[in-house]
């Protein structure tokens, strides 16, 4: 928390009237609150979860800030900020760093499928957002205009909720795990129910492989107790007598 005080403070907010890439650190200052809650809820700071949330956080905000910088390009360039819209009339530049932050999202769930942090179904569910925010900065690039720009802002909103959605729905992380009685699990258990792909792998894990390092987790109805000693089938001779 106080490194990302110190960065917004000490390196954000003066680099914003001196260099164009103070979007780069602003992303670093977007993403860094991600990781503070994820420790703050009891997670460990060295694993691989909070480096993925990062990276989303981090690679979601060139799409998100470059459609606000080039729809208000003018304010920005009459508060005396350096943002790359300001010598950028035919937004080559800006729809590039667009286009870089969302193509670095598509690459998301192959990661975090194969560190072991979610099923192969999100590959699958998340290609109708990846698609649908890649598609908004290639026509904005095609096209730069306030609606396109509209667009690409609007998109990014819709994208990061039912991006996260979809990756909590069907994560396989351990870290996740631990919160059982939460909202958040019973409506992410819910929703792995839902979806017929989830319930058929937690019946029988070999249709889709995990990670050798992940197992799935399958919740167990009625845990017996560890005192109750096992039913006996044997039979004393004096029993068979009677």
């Amino acid at each position: 928390g106080l490194t990302n005080i110190v960065l917004y403070g000490l390196a954000y907010t003066p680099i914003k009237r001196i260099s164009p890439y103070n979007t780069h650190v602003g992303a670093v200052v977007g993403a860094l609150p991600v990781v503070i809650g994820w420790t703050g809820g009891g997670g460990e700071l060295m694993a691989v979860e909070p480096a993925v949330l990062f990276s989303i956080l981090f690679a979601w905000q060139f799409p998100h800030f470059m459609g606000i910088a080039w729809k208000y390009r003018k304010d920005y360039k009459h508060a005396g900020y350096q943002m790359v819209t300001r010598d950028d009339p035919g937004a080559t530049r800006t729809a590039y760093w667009a286009t870089c932050g969302a193509w670095a999202l598509v690459t998301v769930p192959f990661v975090s499928y194969g560190v072991g942090m979610t099923s192969s179904m999100f590959i699958i569910s998340s290609a109708i957002p990846n698609a649908a925010l890649v598609y908004s900065c290639v026509q904005f690039g095609r096209k730069p205009s306030g609606r396109t720009a509209n667009r690409v802002i609007l998109v990014g909103f819709v994208y990061l909720m039912v991006f996260l959605g979809l990756m909590f729905f069907h994560s396989t992380s351990k870290a996740l795990e631990m919160h059982l009685n939460s909202l958040r699990n019973i409506l992410r258990r819910v929703g792995r129910q839902l979806c017929i792909h989830e319930s058929a792998i937690l019946k029988k894990p070999e249709m889709c492989p995990l990670p050798k390092n992940q197992a799935v987790v399958v919740p167990q109805a009625v845990s017996e107790s560890p005192s109750t000693p096992p039913p006996s089938h044997s039979s004393s001779p004096g029993d068979e007598k009677k």
